[in-house]
């Protein structure tokens, strides 16, 4: 590339660059010239995350922004200024940007109401304008007399307040903990944890509860494969068995029970039999033991027989 071309095209884009700054110059020098519309509200609930600069929407529409906030010395509620640009607002046909009484007549007309929202859970807080809404406001008219040339828009309680507050709380909450000792602590958890796995007893245990896991896998399959199906039919045709020879047994038992019945009954006529014989023998003994204490007495009545005592008169 010769040096008047390299020229040209310095001379081009110092030209792109002047023209894009003059554009966003103008269009800022238009955006901070433009006439506001100002207003403002009064909330008696918590701001936390609304400031000085934050957007004024509606329907998720930026139309101003916010100006200043103070505390009323009346009640202590939060007076909140903000300005609204007539150009986010179309009225005649002609799609022309309405004037400040424009913006005025419309708020007015529209009966609108602002409320706190939250741009996200950690993005802040906006006020937002709503239309047509008849909700009450959360301080009546009376209680407020705004500045000359400043319209009160009544606000509506809102409950996102408290949710923004109570997310502050947490965020506070969380900020006082000191995550330097959590770490601490936690490392050294760590390393207790560690060196208790590395000792050489914890190790023996958890061998030896490795090798009783592996006895049992063993075991297990064993189970297994006794109890697969050609054992279950063994065992079952060993049972069909066992229960024919309970049946013969049940058999054999009843058909001696019945013998023994039959034979307890001569036994009792040989039990009778024997004991007359044994009565008549202790009889006989007994005749026997009186003739020998006779002969013993008498000798002589072996040959002249058995004399029987006199008789006396009792003279």
């Amino acid at each position: 590339m010769n040096e008047a071309n390299k020229v040209k095209l310095g001379g081009f884009l110092l030209l792109s660059a002047t023209l894009l700054t003059a554009s966003f110059i103008a269009v800022g020098v238009t955006k901070i010239f433009e006439p506001k519309y100002h207003a403002m509200t009064v909330l008696n609930t918590s701001v936390e995350g609304l400031a000085v600069g934050s957007p004024v929407k509606y329907l998720g529409m930026p139309v101003g922004r916010i100006t200043r906030m103070t505390m009323r010395e009346k009640d202590g509620f939060i007076a909140v200024y903000f300005d609204i640009s007539p150009s986010t607002v179309e009225t005649a046909p002609g799609g022309e940007s309405a004037n400040d009484g424009d913006v005025g007549s419309l708020i007015r007309r529209k009966n609108m109401k602002c409320f706190l929202n939250a741009a996200g859970l950690m993005g802040g807080s906006y006020l937002e304008l709503s239309a047509d809404n008849d909700a009450q406001p959360a301080l009546p008219q009376s209680a407020v007399n705004p500045e000359p040339g400043v319209l009160y828009v009544p606000a509506m309680p809102s409950h996102i307040g408290n949710a923004i507050q109570n997310v502050s709380r947490m965020l506070d909450d969380l900020a006082q903990i000191n995550f330097a000792k959590l770490i601490s602590e936690l490392n050294e958890t760590l390393e207790n944890t560690n060196e208790l796995i590395t000792r050489t007893d914890l190790k023996t245990t958890l061998d030896r509860i490795n090798n009783i896991c592996a006895s049992l896998e063993k075991t297990a399959d064993r189970m297994q494969q006794a109890m697969s199906e050609e054992n279950l039919k063994k065992l079952d045709g060993a049972l069909t068995n066992f229960d024919g020879f309970l049946s013969e047994a049940r058999t054999m038992l009843g058909e001696a029970k019945t013998q023994s019945k039959h034979i307890s009954g001569e036994a009792a006529i040989i039990r009778t039999r024997l004991e007359q014989s044994l009565t008549r023998l202790d009889n006989l003994m007994k005749q026997c033991t009186a003739t020998a204490a006779e002969l013993e007495r008498d000798p002589s009545q072996f040959v002249r027989g058995r004399q029987e005592p006199p008789l006396h008169d009792g003279k």
